[in-house]
């Protein structure tokens, strides 16, 4: 075998091995959002559930009084999420080890989230919806303050839930 045989059968493997990886990859996202809508649905049969794409958050959910918009956060349920401000929402990957020389995993499109509105005359509610689940999700006050984040807490404007959580969030919402 000459050395471009082994570079065409290298690049070939590379080539079968990207294709295989995008696919794949397609393919849990697609299951994700089929779980989360199926969920949404189960949980609020009459909403208007649309997926949108090309947004700052993948899901819009209108009921007869609100109108949710909805961002999913994938996260593996060992780690954890830290609000370091508004805008910089950080994954931790070592909740055990972590400080905050360490080198942060950042979500993206947060400030475009924050600031993503709709028209309508029903009230807006923003939900960051951790999905699976995550160790726990904390907020920092100031320098030195942190308190732990509930489905409840109004962190500048979005609603962090677990998807475990959100059956109680939405009831809780809801009968408001």
């Amino acid at each position: 075998m000459g050395p471009y045989v082994v570079f065409y059968v290298i690049i070939g493997f590379v080539a079968v091995g990207g294709v295989s990886f995008f696919y794949i990859s397609r393919h849990v996202n697609r299951k994700r959002a089929e779980s989360i809508l199926a969920k949404i649905s189960a949980l609020i049969p009459t909403a208007v559930v649309q997926e949108e794409n090309q947004k700052p958050y993948t899901f819009l959910v209108e009921t007869d009084q609100f109108v949710y918009l909805i961002k999913p956060i994938y996260m593996n349920p060992s780690n954890e999420l830290i609000i370091t401000n508004p805008d910089f929402w950080c994954v931790n990957s070592d909740p055990r080890n972590w400080n905050r020389s360490s080198n942060p995993e950042l979500i993206s499109g947060v400030a475009a989230f924050r600031k993503s509105t709709v028209h309508s005359v029903k009230r807006l509610i923003r939900i960051g919806l951790i999905y699976p689940s995550c160790v726990h999700i904390t907020r920092y006050l100031n320098e030195c303050d942190v308190e732990v984040v509930t489905p409840q807490t109004d962190v500048a404007g979005v609603r962090l839930v677990c998807f475990d959580l959100l059956g109680d969030f939405f009831a809780k919402v809801e009968k408001k």
